[in-house]
């Protein structure tokens, strides 16, 4: 699962809106709905406020094998 169907399965199942995570990371309601279809992704400095306000760990956000495909990436 790409992480922005994750931010949308997590919030949904939560049942926090789009606003409420717009709100918390600084960003446009817009933005956040870029997100959840895929347009972008979020920042890795929104990504604490994004877990906080679902109630995650930042790396809930992500599936396994997304971390795993970053860490070769991004040399780690």
């Amino acid at each position: 699962m790409m992480t922005h169907f994750r931010i949308r399965s997590l919030r949904e199942a939560r049942g926090v809106s789009r606003y409420e995570i717009a709100e918390a990371a600084g960003v446009s309601y817009a933005a956040v709905a870029q997100w959840e279809d895929g347009k972008v992704l979020p920042t890795a400095d929104k990504l604490p406020a994004i877990a906080a306000v679902l109630g995650c760990e930042v790396g809930e956000l992500y599936e396994p094998g997304e971390l795993r495909a970053a860490g070769k990436t991004m040399g780690g």
